[in-house]
């Protein structure tokens, strides 16, 4: 899904790392894409995805709360809380979009928890 993110922090130790907003909600992510040189405080156009590690056997469950996500320790990792409508979750204004989530559809148009190894980013 391709959004606008304001680059928040670029990390002094890990160069693959950045934190941006979207919609006033911010992410630490993994660059997987970027063709040029960012700038904190700048805008972009990105693509936000997300990275499973064992992508047969997700962490995935029903939700009493709507919408959020919450970073696990100093990771790249989420918790992801949403609603889940065909293979699109949508958090907190934001849109994450895999196709590995159609394999989920008994919990389409439910609210879900589901926990991400890492939500990369492309910088288009």
């Amino acid at each position: 899904m391709n959004s606008r993110a304001t680059i928040i922090d670029l990390s002094a130790i890990n160069e693959d790392e950045v934190e941006i907003s979207i919609n006033d909600k911010r992410l630490v992510c993994f660059i997987a894409y970027c063709p040029y040189d960012i700038q904190i405080g700048e805008i972009y156009d990105v693509e936000i995805s997300l990275y499973f590690i064992n992508d047969q056997k997700l962490e995935i469950s029903l939700s009493n709360s709507s919408s959020g996500f919450e970073r696990i320790s100093n990771t790249f990792s989420y918790y992801i809380n949403g609603h889940l409508q065909g293979n699109k979750i949508f958090s907190d204004g934001i849109e994450f979009e895999d196709d590995i989530l159609y394999n989920y559809s008994l919990y389409d148009n439910k609210s879900i928890l589901l926990k991400v190894d890492r939500v990369d980013i492309a910088f288009l």
